[in-house]
């Protein structure tokens, strides 16, 4: 970015344009893009914030997904316990099936 700056010092804002912006992430891209278009610094700030507030929405539904699912989870661990528990008691008189149930619960 520093030499973005000096680039832009030394040769005005449209040597922005020449800048190679293949490995930059399309974030960083936007930013040089609107920059070098001469856009006006609120203009180019509030375009920036709504990229930002609309990729912490994106992972912040995504975390919640997960959140969700880490409350489902004790859940069906009870659930096979229970299974366990009541393929145990079929199989009560029979010691050598126990081991079946025991594995699930």
């Amino acid at each position: 970015m520093l030499e973005w700056g000096d680039q832009a010092k030394l040769n005005g804002m449209l040597a922005l344009e020449s800048i190679d912006t293949g490995g930059l992430n399309p974030f960083a891209q936007k930013g040089l893009e609107l920059l070098a278009n001469g856009v006006p610094t609120p203009v180019l700030e509030d375009a920036l914030q709504r990229e930002l507030d609309a990729y912490e929405r994106n992972h912040m539904a995504a975390a919640r997904i997960w959140q969700q699912a880490g409350g489902y989870a004790p859940t069906f661990g009870i659930l096979g316990a229970v299974l366990g528990l009541i393929e145990v008691t079929r199989h009560i008189l029979e010691p050598a099936e126990l081991g079946q149930g025991i594995a699930v619960a």
